[in-house]
């Protein structure tokens, strides 16, 4: 079901109707735990992930181009730089 919003530019509409659906929005440096299947940059963003199972280094410093969207089991992400959705 399409949301409608009034003036909001359609951009803002989209990002409410993506966080509504699942996703919560990080746009700052901090760390943040959860369960998480699926993270979109909405700009382009270097984050460094923490899964269950990795062996060896956790991936650090990964950068995910502006509209990628990348899949895998994360229960940490920290954003260096940029803007992103993580799914639950």
């Amino acid at each position: 079901m399409k949301r409608t919003y009034g003036t909001v530019p359609s951009q803002i509409a989209l990002l409410v109707d993506q966080v509504y659906d699942g996703g919560f929005l990080i746009s700052d440096t901090a760390a943040h735990v959860g369960e998480w299947s699926r993270i979109q940059a909405l700009s382009a963003a270097v984050v460094t992930l923490g899964a269950p199972g990795w062996t060896g280094a956790a991936p650090t410093s990964i950068p995910i181009p502006a509209g990628m969207t990348i899949g895998g089991r994360f229960t940490s992400i920290q954003a260096a730089s940029g803007t992103v959705i993580a799914y639950s």
